[in-house]
């Protein structure tokens, strides 16, 4: 590898390393939890978080470097076991070039109480693309959570896992994480809306939609769907 492909892979991999420690740090992890990862540029592969390694030690060094096909071309750490996710979203998603899964407090609630998030803020869809779905539960690491978690995504930027927490995606890691912390923020307003009635929610006039929803899409390369062919 010459040395200044290795030199922009270390970067990364620091980034990753400083991303999961802020991550800690605004509470939306506790230890080990989640994962984070990064494609990489003009490859099929990404870096991706050690499984059980506490994101206060984490090192540059104990990050895994993976094709998409979840083959380990590098590190000898035991890679996230959520590693499969996160290559079905890249795959599915070209506009996707960074990914944060949290188990943030009331995000997770809601996930585990069948709750996904109505746009109730501007920024939910000018930042995210809209409302936040749930994806469907599947077991931990199986293909059927990537696809499903690709399936609720469709195009916006943030996923809520049943009973798994917060699938955040961005075009860096900075990008990933200001989703994580805006859905997080906008799960626990619903949450006390909740506690006094969901009838009290007042909706976004259509026009304040369809303006956000324009912002969203200048600021973001949504992939078009392939058109299904006729029989």
């Amino acid at each position: 590898m010459k040395a200044k492909i290795r030199d922009s892979y270390w970067m990364i991999k620091e980034e990753i390393c400083s991303t999961a420690k802020e991550m800690m740090r605004l509470g939306l992890v506790v230890g080990s939890a989640g994962n984070i990862s990064c494609r990489v540029p003009d490859k099929e592969e990404l870096f991706i978080t050690p499984s059980q390694v506490d994101y206060q030690l984490i090192q540059p060094h104990q990050i895994i470097n993976l094709d998409f096909e979840g083959k380990q071309l590098d590190g000898e750490w035991t890679p996230s076991s959520e590693r499969i996710m996160h290559s079905e979203i890249y795959l599915a998603r070209n506009d996707v070039n960074s990914i944060i899964h949290t188990h943030s407090r009331y995000a997770s609630v809601l996930s585990i109480i069948g709750k996904k998030i109505p746009p109730l803020m501007e920024e939910m869809i000018n930042i995210l693309g809209g409302g936040i779905e749930i994806a469907k539960f599947s077991q931990v690491g199986s293909k059927e959570l990537g696809f499903n978690a690709v399936e609720s995504l469709d195009f916006r930027k943030a996923v809520l896992l049943q009973n798994h927490g917060v699938l955040a995606c961005g075009k860096n890691l900075f990008d990933a994480l200001r989703v994580a912390q805006v859905v997080e923020e906008n799960a626990e307003i619903y949450f006390h809306i909740l506690q006094v009635g969901e009838e009290n929610i007042i909706d976004l006039p259509e026009s304040a939609v369809e303006f956000q929803q324009m912002i969203f899409k200048s600021l973001n390369r949504i992939p078009r769907k392939k058109k299904k062919k006729q029989e």
